[in-house]
């Protein structure tokens, strides 16, 4: 299915080759003056962009050799005390949990300046996110969650502060 769609957009001519030393960073978008910001919308990361293959260079499909390859042996693995079948990774701003060797999710913390969607470098704020991401699929009572086929992208938001707590990255049937 991928490929059919892939190959048609090919044929209709609509992708073009991305020339990443053109692409404005986030950080920077908010500060552009609105008379250039219609050039710069076109290069900015957005939700056709970003299909969430990956969080800070981390796929839903890696195993444990691929994610300690990836990013180093962990600060520390732990059991979780209810379900003793999930195994966590903890390095400095996320921790990856699996079962039996698959990524359950990862978790990136508040303490993160930034995450990377994709290989694209984004600001840890729930504003910049949105820009990044565009508009939620759905609006949970505890946050925001995107959706791309199967990988699923949710910015866990305090109701009484309006502050970020944590982004989970998960394969949907995790839910």
């Amino acid at each position: 299915m991928k490929v059919i769609l892939l190959i048609s957009y090919l044929i209709g001519g609509i992708i073009s080759p991305i020339q990443l030393n053109n692409v404005m960073p986030i950080a920077e978008l908010a500060t552009v003056d609105t008379t250039e910001q219609s050039a710069i919308m076109v290069t900015k990361p957005s939700q056709e962009i970003i299909t969430l293959n990956m969080v800070n260079g981390i796929s839903l499909y890696d195993d444990v050799s691929t994610v300690i390859e990836i990013l180093g042996a962990p600060e520390q693995i732990s059991s979780d005390p209810y379900f003793v079948e999930y195994e966590m990774y903890e390095y400095s701003n996320m921790t990856i949990s699996f079962i039996d060797d698959t990524i359950d999710s990862v978790e990136v913390w508040t303490d993160a300046s930034s995450i990377t969607l994709d290989q694209v470098e984004i600001p840890a704020t729930i504003e910049s996110l949105q820009l990044a991401l565009g508009d939620p699929d759905y609006v949970a009572e505890d946050g925001l969650v995107y959706q791309r086929d199967e990988a699923v992208l949710k910015l866990f938001i305090d109701q009484d502060s309006k502050q970020l707590q944590s982004i989970a990255y998960y394969h949907i049937a995790s839910t």
